[in-house]
């Protein structure tokens, strides 16, 4: 199983996301950097600074949103990431909340699933036009220009079994942002098996965010969970992907929705021992990568303590749970 981090905060400038890059490209033991949609610095801007500046690990995007471009744009920015980086790119996507599909389109979609696979689907025959092997085609298109690439990858966010199964038939990559060990493994790995049996194509790659904090002195766990996916738990698909791994989520009690994050360890709290153990918990389940999650711990304690957590989690890791 491989770790990686996700960029513990949305810039306000891309400079803020140097460090963190710099830990990832630096640490044998991370392979990625992540960060998802941003309505701040745009994420591919963020990286192509990175990039610029010569900090150059393994990119993904976790996730961005279908409702903001089309497919074929989105595509052809995967692309860019892996050429101007140099390194493979793994670029997921997802429709969002109801909330932002109502604010960017006049109305939700109704049929997100279905949406979501037809906007897979448009940019994997966008990417098979426009990078040279043996699947590049010619085209008189203006937009697609086969050239050298690195590995692109395309995925989308995985909460639940209906979209394990899109990410079956139709994803190289399923990043799920929120879940226990046992719920990955009993709810969605099962269904993207069987739609990628049936698509006759391996099974996608399974990424698990994993929220975490080390236990320090002057922290306070209820209020990190809070931070770190309390405002998530307080939207109704989040809300429901929660109680599905036991977790009694309660939208408006955030002390309550917090409590049940930690004891159920969608949000894992406790010394760099603790959390490493945990992370083989989700080794074991058949999770392929990590991505370890510490915006609660930037947010609260400042950047440089989240990655002080990182460093400490990754001492307690070792060459051979990589594997």
């Amino acid at each position: 199983m491989r770790l990686s981090l996700v960029l513990p905060n949305a810039p306000a400038v891309p400079e803020q996301a140097e460090q963190p890059a710099r830990l990832v490209s630096e640490s044998p033991l991370l392979e990625r950097l992540w960060q998802g949609q941003s309505y701040g610095v745009d994420t591919a801007t963020t990286f192509s600074h990175l990039a610029g500046r010569g900090i150059r690990p393994a990119l993904g995007t976790g996730v961005m949103l279908t409702t903001l471009q089309h497919p074929v744009r989105a595509a052809l920015e995967a692309r860019s990431l892996a050429v101007i980086s140099g390194q493979p790119v793994m670029y997921c996507v997802g429709p969002g909340s109801r909330n932002v599909q109502s604010l960017l389109r006049g109305s939700p979609d109704h049929a997100p699933v279905a949406s979501t696979r037809r906007y897979l689907d448009d940019m994997r025959s966008t990417l098979v036009a426009a990078v040279p092997g043996d699947h590049a085609r010619d085209t008189e298109s203006p937009l697609l220009y086969v050239i050298p690439t690195p590995e692109v990858r395309i995925g989308v966010g995985v909460l639940r079994p209906a979209m394990a199964e899109v990410a079956g038939s139709s994803a190289d990559v399923a990043m799920s942002w929120l879940g226990t060990p046992e719920y990955l493994r009993d709810q969605l790995i099962p269904p993207m098996e069987s739609s990628a049996a049936r698509a006759t194509r391996p099974r996608p790659h399974l990424v698990a965010a994993v929220h975490v904090a080390v236990a320090r002195r002057g922290r306070d766990a209820r209020r990190l969970a809070h931070l770190g996916i309390g405002g998530h738990l307080a939207l109704a698909h989040y809300a429901a992907t929660a109680r599905r791994c036991g977790a009694a989520v309660e939208p408006g009690n955030d002390s309550a929705t917090a409590e049940a994050a930690l004891s159920s360890g969608l949000f894992v709290y406790g010394s760099a021992t603790e959390i490493a153990e945990r992370m083989r918990a989700y080794a074991r389940c058949g999770i392929d990568e990590i991505a370890l999650h510490i915006a609660a711990v930037a947010a609260c304690h400042g950047v440089d303590e989240a990655l002080d957590d990182v460093r400490e989690i990754l001492s307690e890791w070792s060459i051979a749970d990589v594997g």
